[in-house]
């Protein structure tokens, strides 16, 4: 504590005065008893005084002078002299000069601005993490029970889409079909882009220019390949359950033998159980049966396969959500 206070400019600034009025006290005292002395020596020639009691006078006056002369001289070479072994006083005495009480200052002026500047990346840091919960909270309102599902294996979370839904169902493609009829591509490929982006919707697929393409490639167009590292694969229910299995998203095309359509039907799947026998389908188009999100045995889901799409998210989409 001593220490730091001997550091301290303020302090030493009181030190240094106190020095001055030490040596003041040690040049004007004596030269007051010299003039004391040499009163006493007139009165005694005025006067007639006995000598002794001059000598005795002067004895004491001369013991006085020295001692407030010598004293704290000898207090300042040992200060100066023991270094820190009087607590660090010493300390104090030998920094209160006027150069080491400059360096000094110049030296706390340069701590304060390292505290304000440390205290500003504290402030910062703190604000940052703030700006982080509240998109984790944001991120939880987007995606709740109800209308998202988590990937069990990274954490990743789809939002689910009904391509029936009013808000987009309606709407046609240049053939005048609509989308609830044949928009289980966009669909598709919304559901997986959502993790990303979770303002994707069927109905912004279809907007996008990514109509007619292949889910992957409306992936990546939807929202860059930052997000997503998106190819096709060599069709079997191994490699797609060993897919599903390293927590990436597919995207399958199923044809008439499928349980879930009479002709042609694209599917999401999100995720699969440890044992590989249930898979999580993110694409429905009616309100039950095969038409609906959720879990499904694997052997059912993967009849009939024509494509086979892997959607593998980046370490930054992982991040996102963990």
């Amino acid at each position: 504590m001593i220490l730091a206070l001997c550091d301290n400019p303020d302090v030493l600034k009181v030190v240094y005065l106190v020095k001055i009025l030490i040596k003041a006290i040690q040049i004007i005292v004596p030269i007051i008893l010299i003039v004391v002395i040499s009163r006493d020596f007139a009165s005694v020639m005025i006067k007639g005084d006995a000598p002794v009691e001059l000598i005795n006078k002067v004895k004491y006056r001369a013991i006085a002078a020295g001692a407030i002369f010598f004293v704290p001289l000898a207090v300042d070479i040992i200060l100066t002299a023991t270094g820190e072994e009087i607590g660090g006083l010493s300390s104090c005495w030998s920094n209160a000069e006027l150069d080491t009480i400059e360096e000094y200052k110049e030296k706390h002026e340069q701590l304060i601005q390292e505290n304000l500047e440390k205290q500003k990346e504290e402030q910062d840091k703190i604000k940052q993490e703030q700006e982080e919960q509240q998109k984790q909270d944001d991120l939880s309102s987007e995606y709740n029970d109800t209308n998202s599902h988590k990937n069990s294996i990274n954490g990743v979370r789809y939002k689910l889409y009904n391509q029936a839904d009013p808000k987009w169902g309606s709407v046609t493609y240049p053939s005048g079909k609509t989308i609830a009829a044949v928009g289980c591509l966009i669909t598709s490929t919304a559901v997986v882009s959502s993790a990303a982006d979770s303002s994707v919707t069927p109905y912004t697929v279809f907007n996008n220019g990514a109509r007619h393409q292949y889910p992957y490639t409306g992936v990546v167009h939807s929202t860059g390949s930052e997000w997503f590292s998106c190819k096709t694969g060599s069709i079997s229910s191994e490699n797609i359950k060993n897919e599903l299995k390293k927590g990436n998203a597919v995207v399958i095309k199923v044809e008439e033998a499928s349980a879930f359509t009479n002709s042609q039907h694209y599917m999401a799947l999100i995720d699969i159980s440890s044992d590989g026998n249930k898979i999580f389908v993110g694409n429905s188009y009616s309100t039950g049966g095969y038409g609906r999100n959720g879990w499904f045995d694997s052997g059912v889901v993967l009849t009939d396969v024509h494509e086979f799409n892997i959607c593998t998210p980046t370490q930054k989409l992982i991040d996102k959500f963990n």
